[in-house]
Formats: C-alpha cells, sequence, structure tokens
C-alpha cells in the first residue's frame, strides 16, 4: 500500500480535508504494511522519524515518518519509473536492486547541494535534471535554423495581466458576491468519495460524507466507510480526528494552522486576510482552460499557486505542497462543476485530488445553506481506549 495521506483546504469549502484525513484513519485489509497520509500521521507513527517506523533506512535518518512515502512518490515522478525500480514487490525494504544504491547516492548528492550551495533551502531536486525521464540531459540541445524560437518579446507583459486583486475579486463575484456569500449563516453538505487509487491500483471502496460548517469556523465531516466512521472537526480552537476505533488525535503545528485556515467558513471572500502576499504568475492550462496563476503565501505555511479561470473567474486548481528533504512533494486539488446551490452562490460539485502517489475524486450531492446546526455538534469528542 502507498501513501494515504491528503492535505487540502479546499477554497469555498470542498471536503478534500475530511474525506483524506478519513482515508488516511480507515482501516484496511493490509492495515500492517506501512501507511502515510497527508498531512496527519498515523497514532502509531506520531512524532516518530523514519528509521523508527520504517525498515533499512539509510540516507534519510531523522526525516520525519509522514515525510517518507510523499518524497518517494517524487522521486518516482520524477524520473518517471515506478516504486520496482528501486525496491522489491514484496519487500520493499529489501536491498535487491542495483538501482536502489543509486538513489541514495543521488539522494545524498541532492541533499548535500543544498545544504552547501543553496543555505539549506530545497532548491534543487530530482526533477531538476530528470524532468521525468530515467536518465537526464547532460548536454546542451542546439537548434536548427528551422526551429521555432520564443523571444521575450512575444511574451506577454506583466503589466497586461490583471492584478491579484482584481482576480481575486472576479473570483468573489463569481461565486455569486461577497454579499450573498457572507449572506449564508451555516452550511450542511452530502457527497460521495472513493479511496485513493494507488500504484498498485487496489480496490477502491466507496465513501459517505456528511459536513457541516458554521461561523465563523466551525466545521465538522463525517465520513461513512465500508470499515467504520470517521470524524474530523475543527471547534474554533482545535483540530482533531476520531477514527473508526474511536481513538481522537489532535493537530500540531504546521497540521494545525492549515486545518484553522480551511475552517474558516467565509474562506473564499477572506483570501485577502489568509495570505500576506499574492503575485500574478502568468496564465496556463488547466484542463484545457486558460488560468490566471497566482502565487500566494499564507502566514507561516509554504507558498501555494491558485489557478483562475480566465473566462468565468472561478478557481480551478489549488496546488500545496508537503516539504520533504528532497524539496517540496506537489499536490493538485481540481475544482469542475461549479453550480448555484439555490441562494445566487456557487459551489464546486466534483474535486479531483492528485499527488504523487495517488487520486481520488469527491461528487457532491448537495448543498444546503442557512439549515439550523446546533454548535454542541462540533464539540470535540471523547478519546476512547
Amino acid at each position: 500500500m502507498r501513501e494515504k495521506r491528503i492535505y487540502m483546504g479546499l477554497i469555498a469549502g470542498v471536503l478534500i480535508t475530511a474525506l483524506s484525513l478519513a482515508l488516511a484513519a480507515a482501516p484496511r485489509p493490509d492495515a500492517a504494511e506501512p501507511q502515510a497520509t497527508l498531512p496527519r500521521t498515523p497514532p502509531e507513527r506520531a512524532g516518530k522519524t523514519a528509521e523508527e517506523a520504517f525498515k533499512n533506512i539509510q540516507v534519510l535518518q531523522g526525516t520525519p515518518a509522514d515525510q517518507l512515502l510523499p518524497l518517494m512518490g517524487m522521486i518516482s515522478l520524477s524520473l518517471g519509473v515506478s516504486c520496482e525500480h528501486c525496491h522489491d514487490a514484496a519487500d520493499m525494504s529489501l536491498d535487491v536492486e542495483d538501482a536502489k544504491e543509486s538513489a541514495r547516492t543521488m539522494m545524498t548528492m541532492v541533499m548535500n547541494l543544498n545544504k552547501n550551495s543553496f543555505a539549506g533551502q530545497p532548491t534543487m531536486t530530482c526533477y531538476s535534471c530528470h524532468r521525468g525521464a530515467l536518465a537526464p540531459v547532460a548536454q546542451a540541445i542546439l537548434s536548427g535554423p528551422d526551429d521555432a524560437i520564443v523571444s521575450a518579446e512575444k511574451l506577454p507583459a506583466a503589466a497586461s495581466y490583471p492584478t491579484a486583486d482584481q482576480i481575486l475579486s472576479r473570483y468573489v463575484e463569481a461565486l455569486g458576491g461577497e454579499q450573498a456569500l457572507r449572506a449564508v449563516t451555516s452550511r450542511v453538505i452530502t457527497a460521495t468519495g472513493d479511496l485513493p487509487t494507488t500504484p498498485r491500483n487496489e480496490p477502491r471502496a466507496n465513501a459517505r460524507i456528511e459536513r457541516y460548517q458554521k461561523p465563523p469556523n466551525l466545521d465538522l465531516t463525517v465520513t461513512r466507510l465500508p470499515a467504520g466512521v470517521i470524524s474530523t472537526g475543527f471547534d474554533g480552537q482545535a483540530a482533531w480526528l476520531q477514527d473508526a476505533q474511536g481513538v481522537v488525535t489532535q493537530f500540531t503545528g504546521l497540521d494545525l494552522g492549515r486545518a484553522q485556515r480551511d475552517a474558516d467558513f467565509y474562506q473564499s471572500a477572506n483570501l485577502k486576510q489568509a495570505y500576506t502576499r499574492f503575485v500574478v504568475g502568468g496564465i496556463e492550462q488547466v484542463n484545457n482552460r486558460d488560468a490566471y496563476v497566482v502565487v500566494g503565501l499564507p502566514r507561516g505555511d509554504a507558498p501555494e499557486r491558485l489557478y483562475f479561470d480566465v473566462q468565468t473567474g472561478l478557481l480551478l486548481r489549488r496546488q500545496t505542497v508537503l516539504p520533504t528533504p528532497l524539496g517540496n512533494s506537489p499536490m493538485n486539488v481540481d475544482y469542475e462543476q461549479y453550480r448555484d446551490v439555490g441562494d445566487g452562490t456557487k459551489y464546486p460539485f466534483l474535486i479531483r485530488t492528485t499527488t504523487t502517489t495517488q487520486r481520488h475524486i469527491v461528487r457532491v450531492e448537495r448543498v444546503q445553506n442557512n439549515t439550523p446546526i446546533e454548535n454542541s455538534r462540533f464539540t470535540r469528542p471523547a478519546s476512547r481506549p
């Protein structure tokens, strides 16, 4: 089994965070095999290093256990190979492939390069050289006389793009306008999801999801899986997860900060307050649509990339990262099928999440705004023995 860890705080309050954390906590038939999720560490590995949670760790000793599998996925993506290129499929801790020792040498090189030449910042990664190929290009490629050359004069000038403030304001208007968004005083969402697909194409299981939200930052999601019921919540101060056995785990550090930001009921209208700075990075394609790229810097977190549809103004993608010793491991969340929920505000009814090791989908069935919800529903439950 590969990484079961997916993090997401979703603009406009989509369901990825709760479903992902629920999937991470859900028991599976092969639960004895190491699992990891993002950003929450399973209780049995909380606070452990890679060598304490996994076997035969030689280079990445001291690395937090929850960073190991995202890092492995990033290497796989950077080189365009499967996990079995380096690992034995039956027991990944064994040293039976020569490529595994080569990978250790390369990881040491990258970490030393960043430490000695880039002040410890993860500037260089495996992807810096490999770019999705097993053998990196080692020399410059000469262009022929007929090859197309794009000059800087043909690229759009930065001044030709809207400002970040204009893009964010248009996004709020596309969702229905700030007045309509702030007129919503509660929200109940029902949806379905599935367990992530992984490199081994394991069987998928469906999940039934209910999410309850109230301003300013009360949030509860109940996820019903074949193996049991998982709950995740934010009670205004603390973020927590209760697994199928009833064990409650509280979030700390980066996890807590992200959960607090995600629980903001008016997150789409409060983007300017949640980020300290925005930079417009140009136009890129997202699912065959042109999108303005806005790079935002959250307080106390890594930069995020937000992609807003050039035509509609709606958010198409959010890209976040999980830091690892070999650079940041990316995650994309794509938002599709925005619909009016009956009060003039829009909500994405299809959300696709992709990490370096897995994919999964959430399908929203119903959004009910201004439905009465008792505050007691958001109280953190007591942990069972």
